[in-house]
């Protein structure tokens, strides 16, 4: 599980990551991210609705998505920073989503 400081929260960081961030298209998944000002990654996880109806499976793919994210709280990314991240999940994700997913995130933070 991730601590409160490596978790994004707050609306207007997420607005951010949506009209000022880098995006990149993994599967199921969109990761939007920039460079942070802090001392370690922060990531923020968004799934609606409308694209997973049944909140046990929105909350099972959050817990994976989350278990994926976890070895990488405190790694810089390729470029030597820190980076505040949102994974938004488009639809319903695959195995297979998740191990390509995982193979980004370790290309991500060499």
């Amino acid at each position: 599980m991730l601590a409160k400081k490596y978790i994004l929260k707050k609306k207007k960081i997420f607005q951010a990551l949506k009209y000022k961030g880098k995006r990149e298209k993994i599967g199921a998944f969109l990761f939007s991210y920039f460079r942070g000002q802090l001392r370690h990654n922060r990531f923020g996880i968004v799934i609606s609705q409308r694209s997973v109806n049944k909140a046990v499976k929105r909350n099972q793919i959050k817990r994976k998505i989350r278990a994926l994210l976890f070895p990488f709280r405190r790694k810089k990314s390729r470029k030597g920073t820190f980076v505040e991240a949102a994974v938004v999940v488009l639809y319903e994700p695959s195995h297979n989503d998740y191990q390509r997913f995982k193979f980004f995130l370790k290309k991500f933070f060499i």
